[in-house]
C-alpha cells in the first residue's frame, strides 16, 4: 500500500500540473498536428491563411480530418467553425504566452 502510494506521488509530481502548464500542453497539441507551415502561419499571427490551409486539409486529408474532430472534441469545441478555432487558441493560448 505505501508502495503503491508512493509510486503514485511520484508519477504526479513529474506532471505539470499548474495551469500554464496545462494551458501549454494543450497548445501544443493543437501545433503539433498542424504541418510546420501552418505553424509558422499561427506564430506569425497570419490566421486568415491559417484557417485557408486547415479548411484544405479537412477537405482532401481523412487522417488530418480526424485528428482535427478529435481536437476540437478535447476542448469541447466541436461546434466551432475552422476561423472560430483559430481564435480560440490565439486569444486562450497564445496570447497568454506573450503577456507573461
Amino acid at each position: 500500500m505505501i508502495f503503491s502510494s508512493l509510486l503514485l506521488f511520484v508519477v504526479l509530481a513529474a506532471c505539470d500540473t499548474t495551469p500554464e502548464g496545462r494551458m501549454q500542453e494543450r497548445l501544443d497539441r493543437f501545433l503539433q498536428l498542424l504541418p510546420e507551415t501552418q505553424r509558422q502561419e499561427f506564430e506569425q499571427a497570419a490566421f486568415d491563411e491559417l484557417v485557408i490551409a486547415i479548411d484544405s486539409l479537412v477537405a482532401e486529408d481523412s487522417v488530418f480530418t480526424e485528428k482535427w474532430k478529435a481536437l476540437k472534441k478535447s476542448e469541447g469545441i466541436v461546434l466551432f467553425t475552422t476561423t472560430d478555432v483559430v481564435n480560440y487558441y490565439a486569444e486562450n493560448f497564445k496570447n497568454k504566452q506573450t503577456s507573461d
